[in-house]
């Protein structure tokens, strides 16, 4: 037997997947900020690294590390500016811009690594979206097909009283009420379909008796006795006892029980 996932399980799901895609996509445009926010040198990584070689300086390696910024190698980049720095150590923009440019690095290998993730994420969120279409889909159909399930009630009395139908009178010394229900369209198609529930109401007495529900495929006819404690619960109570028949929160079918009053001896 295929045992059901919760509900919550496929909505956590998306959810962890929503918020592993929206990191990505905020680091993925981060990172386009840090290339694109870096100024164009004029130069090539190339001649500025050959540069660095034949006159070191600090602006020698601040040039290599925008060329390398503005290339997209944010780890090239955060090395010479950090070389940059270290030649004059007292210019705290030079610092600052080499802590940028590390930022930038961690953020590239991060993005590195979130890219594979955010591929995955998209799928997870195409299968839950998809899951929870057809899970929407079918309990829309589910609740169509159940609110046109209708019935009727044939009644029977074991014992003094009679029936006709949905009609029904118990005589005192009645050994049980039998009460059919007979389903125009079974729920056994019907996939999660609801317990079918039998209750007799006495409205002048403010009484209710609710039968054990019925779970499981239940076919076109469905039978239910009243007896025990269920049927001496209604026959202390003589007069109109009505019974209604419910499908989950659909009305299935309705009848009436009259019972007599004891007989003075």
């Amino acid at each position: 037997m295929r045992c059901p996932r919760p509900r919550w399980f496929g909505r956590a799901l998306a959810f962890v997947a929503g918020l592993v895609l929206a990191a990505s996509l905020g680091l993925e445009a981060w990172c386009a900020v840090d290339r694109h926010g870096a100024k164009d040198p004029g130069i090539s990584a190339e001649r500025a690294a050959a540069e660095t070689l034949t006159k070191p300086s600090a602006a020698a390696f601040d040039r290599l590390a925008l060329a390398h910024m503005h290339a997209g190698r944010a780890q090239d980049a955060a090395f010479a500016a950090s070389v940059a720095a270290r030649i004059a150590p007292k210019d705290e923009a030079r610092a600052a811009r080499a802590q940028g440019y590390l930022d930038a690095a961690i953020r590239l290998r991060v993005r590195a690594v979130t890219r594979p993730a955010a591929g995955v994420a998209v799928v997870v969120g195409l299968v839950a979206l998809t899951a929870s279409l057809r899970r929407r889909r079918a309990d829309a159909d589910r609740a169509r097909a159940l609110a046109s399930v209708r019935g009727e009630l044939v009644f029977a009395v074991e014992g003094p009283g009679g029936a006709h139908g949905a009609t029904a009178t118990l005589e005192p010394g009645a050994a049980a009420l039998v009460v059919d229900v007979h389903l125009r369209r079974g729920l056994e198609s019907l996939p999660g379909a609801p317990p079918l529930v039998v209750t007799l109401s006495h409205a002048e007495a403010d009484r209710t008796v609710r039968l054990a529900p019925r779970t499981g495929p239940l076919g076109p006819a469905t039978r239910f006795r009243v007896t025990g404690d269920a049927l001496r619960e209604v026959a202390r109570r003589p007069g109109r006892w009505r019974v209604f028949v419910r499908a989950g929160d659909v009305a299935v079918a309705e009848g009436r029980v009259d019972v007599a009053r004891a007989r003075a001896a």
